[in-house]
């Protein structure tokens, strides 16, 4: 959502960042609270020839020297260029190799276009693609391990944050490389709040009693017709985040799903009643679309929304398009009061038979070094500066890259500016105890039901225990059909 190598000396005081700095081990060793990741994971059966039934995923595509000069051409698919934070990235990788043809095919990551480049035999060099998607990739063939690539190329894993890298490795190896760290964090409108009598600290999405009456209180509507929408928890599609706010995440392994759990059922059931107590799912849907998310209409502008849990991005948009608005930003917490969230990020990988692998081992590493997302920093903080408004960080995959982002660029905002600051704090908060569910082979089953099961459920045409309970019975099947 966010592309010269950093020159800047360190600005001024350095922030508040100790939550950052708790490392952590594998998804797997921790304790149970584990999330899952937003977008859906795919089920690579759509064309015959891309991973066989039979096929384990184990295979060794890279060959040929990994070591050698970067050369050639290389082309990627799912990745754009929207600002300078993507741009910057790739200039950079040009100016290092300037022999080297970069060909971006723009666009958001097309699951047809990539099993059909792969089943041809002929797919691009690069595929960037949904973090939580490479363990069913992997586990078909789709893309390639990267474990040759990481060793001959000499990327350093140990600078990405431990609980991305559950995403993108499978069954022992690497399959693909982070880039972006996203996790929700609630940003509330103070206007609005401050004309219903109520505060940030009256916002507290595990509460159910105060969940319920400030959003009554805060919702506006004049018969049908909706003004404001008082808290908005982004559903569906955040649904199994909540589970993870009440303490019961649906996901206890990479096999062992649990939508039919009593207590899944009894986080849906609370949801809806939000919802309910705002007019009813379906109405707040047909309200949210009329929204102008990203523009200078936004709802925080417009007075649309008291308060949304949305992913830490959406606080970079906001100081671009709408300086001026009132906002508190708070990271989520839990019923014991602790803070609660989950990471999502996209990750550059190589498609199974590609070409010129040393080439895109080190475009990916180079997209994804820390002296390039500083550079890219570097540049937002130029642009922001020319136009007098805040730079709210960038938030990487890359532990060490953020370190010298917020370590060496970043200065806090004072004055006018403190919200920026107060929220990017938040947001550093919030990230320190981000969890992600491991790589899996039926991400896509998986998502595909729980959201099935969510829309009837919010909607009201079917009860929560019976939607759930055929939920987890597609899971099953899709985890046997996986064997």
């Amino acid at each position: 959502m966010m592309g010269s190598i950093p020159s800047a000396s360190p600005r001024g005081d350095r922030p508040r960042r100790n939550a950052r700095h708790r490392r952590r081990g594998s998804a797997t060793m921790r304790k149970p609270m584990v999330l899952l990741a937003g977008a859906a994971m795919l089920a690579l059966t759509a064309c015959g020839g891309v991973g066989g039934g039979d096929d384990s995923g184990t295979g060794d595509d890279q060959s040929g020297d990994l070591t050698a000069d970067p050369s050639g051409s290389i082309t990627t698919i799912g990745f754009a260029l929207p600002d300078e934070i993507a741009t910057v990235r790739v200039d950079t990788f040009r100016e290092m190799y300037p022999d080297v043809e970069v060909n971006i095919n723009e666009g958001g990551f097309d699951e047809q276009q990539f099993l059909t480049s792969v089943s041809s035999g002929n797919p691009t060099e690069l595929v960037y693609i949904p973090g939580d998607q490479v363990g069913a990739f992997a586990a078909r063939g789709a893309i390639q391990p990267l474990d040759e690539c990481i060793e001959q190329r000499d990327i350093d894993l140990d600078q990405y944050r431990p609980n991305v890298l559950d995403l993108v490795q499978y069954d022992g190896s690497t399959y693909a490389i982070p880039e972006f760290y996203n996790t929700p964090v609630l940003v509330v409108n103070n206007t609005v709040l401050a004309e219903a009598g109520l505060s940030a600290e009256d916002i507290d999405i595990s509460d159910q009693e105060s969940l319920v009456a400030a959003a009554e209180a805060l919702t506006v509507r004049n018969g049908s017709t909706y003004e404001r929408i008082g808290i908005h928890l982004r559903l569906p599609d955040l649904t199994p985040f909540y589970g993870v706010v009440d303490g019961n995440p649906w996901v206890a392994a990479a096999d062992d799903f649990r939508l039919d759990d009593p207590a899944t059922v009894a986080t849906m059931e609370r949801l809806k009643a939000v919802q309910d107590a705002q007019g009813g799912h379906t109405a707040l849907k047909d309200f949210e679309n009329t929204w102008d998310l990203f523009g200078e209409g936004n709802p925080f502008a417009q007075n649309q929304v008291g308060a949304m849990v949305i992913e830490q991005w959406y606080v970079n948009v906001l100081a671009n398009t709408s300086p001026d608005v009132d906002i508190t930003v708070l990271p989520i917490t839990g019923a014991g009061g602790e803070t609660v969230t989950w990471a999502t990020s996209n990750a550059w990988a190589i498609p199974k038979d590609a070409a010129n692998t040393a080439t895109s081992c080190e475009f990916m590493k180079v997209m994804t070094a820390p002296d390039t997302w500083a550079a890219a920093a570097e540049e937002r903080i130029r642009l922001r500066d020319a136009d007098g408004k805040a730079f709210t960080g960038i938030y990487t995959a890359n532990e060490a890259a953020d370190d010298k982002v917020f370590g060496e660029l970043y200065t806090p905002g004072t004055g006018e500016n403190q919200k920026w600051d107060d929220a990017v704090q938040a947001v550093l908060e919030a990230q320190a105890d981000a969890w992600v569910v491991p790589a899996n082979p039926v991400g896509a089953q998986f998502k595909a039901a729980w959201l099935e099961a969510a829309n009837r459920i919010l909607a009201g045409t079917q009860d929560a225990a019976s939607a759930l309970a055929e939920a987890q019975d597609k899971v099953e099947q899709a985890l046997a059909d996986v064997g």
